[in-house]
């Protein structure tokens, strides 16, 4: 029930379906009335079949010619087929996860028939959803919620959920999703006159000019460009340093470069140098760090992509820390653990400020 109501409050449409009767009896003798039965099951503007598992529950499911053919119509007419707990099996039993990545409650993996099993609360391998069990069933709705509401709806239900619990990670992937989707669609050229812009204001900084030492992320194409910002740097003589992740652990090394070409393909795909120790960087003093982020506060906050490297590194750095950011992707507060370090000056396209400590 945990998944139709944050729906419910994301106000999307859900329709509960029984197999049989409109009064269903569950595995814990919990009576749950249904909105129709298997011989009425609307599939107008059908976005998404979601199956909510159980014993004996998907076997009950499974035998149900009406929710295979729910299925086969799900994936002729592009909508998600999500599972939660053992209900991923019956996806398993028709093949259909076969090479994909899911999970499923712990038991059950052989029934999966050739999924890529990750022990993860939740696996999105589109147009698959799967989750784990019950203690999952909060992050699979808000992960369900994010892919079928609108942004706002989608925020809105993550922030009922963070403050009922004092969490704010289902708050902070319900937000990076909207700002991926925000940066993925902006137009090519805008994008570009906004990156010479923000490249123009970095390297015109009083903190730019006074150290020697730049350390800049390598940007990817959803991200403020940084190409051209190192190009910059290595023109005007000052050396500049890289991040390498270091493998099988959260942390990253800083490597000097002498172009863009001593970059090569690493973790996440993101160019990385090649881990030389003669190139490695131990002294971050007078250094300048740029700071990526998909959105900014205020405040300097930021929302990174949540795999922690930059808060690893950035609590032990003393020199000056720049965020760049483009305008629209800074808003007034971002919810923030209390060990985050904030940015001390952040750069859009359009103004510079100074945050509020």
């Amino acid at each position: 029930m945990t998944t139709v109501d944050v729906l419910r409050r994301a106000e999307l449409e859900v329709v509960t379906v029984g197999i049989g009767d409109k009064l269903i009896r569950g595995a814990h003798g919990i009576l749950v009335g249904t909105d129709t039965d298997d011989s009425r099951i609307p599939t107008k503007d059908l976005q998404a079949v979601v199956l909510p598992g159980g014993m004996p529950g998907t076997l009950h499911l499974e035998k149900a010619d009406a929710v295979q053919q729910m299925i086969e119509f799900a994936l002729v007419n592009g909508a998600l087929i999500a599972a939660i707990c053992a209900a991923p099996s019956i996806l398993g039993h028709k093949g259909l996860l076969e090479n994909r990545r899911a999970v499923c409650f712990p038991g059950f993996e052989e029934e999966l028939c050739g999924a890529v099993y990750c022990d993860q609360p939740v696996v999105v391998d589109l147009p698959f959803v799967t989750a784990k069990g019950a203690g999952a069933a909060m992050d699979f709705a808000l992960e369900l919620v994010s892919r079928l509401a609108s942004g706002e709806m989608a925020a809105k239900a993550a922030r009922l959920h963070a403050m009922s619990v004092g969490d704010i990670r289902p708050m902070k992937a319900v937000m990076r999703e909207q700002y991926k989707e925000y940066r993925r669609k902006m137009d090519p050229e805008r994008k570009a006159a906004f990156d010479a812009a923000i490249r123009k204001r970095v390297t015109s900084l009083w903190q730019y000019k006074r150290n020697d030492l730049l350390l800049a992320y390598v940007s990817t194409p959803i991200e403020v460009d940084t190409h051209g910002i190192i190009r910059t740097a290595l023109e005007d003589g000052k050396c500049v340093a890289v991040p390498c992740c270091v493998p099988g652990t959260r942390q990253m090394e800083f490597y000097r470069i002498k172009s863009l070409e001593d970059l090569v393909p690493g973790t996440f795909g993101v160019l990385e140098p090649k881990p030389d120790p003669d190139f490695l960087v131990t002294n971050f003093e007078h250094g300048l760090c740029l700071i990526p982020a998909l959105c900014y506060d205020w405040r300097g906050y930021r929302l990174g992509y949540g795999k922690g490297y930059y808060d690893r590194f950035l609590a032990h750095f003393g020199g000056d820390m720049v965020g760049i950011c483009y305008s629209d992707c800074v808003r007034r507060k971002l919810p923030h653990g209390r060990f985050d370090r904030p940015a001390g000056l952040l750069v859009t396209e359009r103004y510079l400020r100074r945050t509020v400590r």
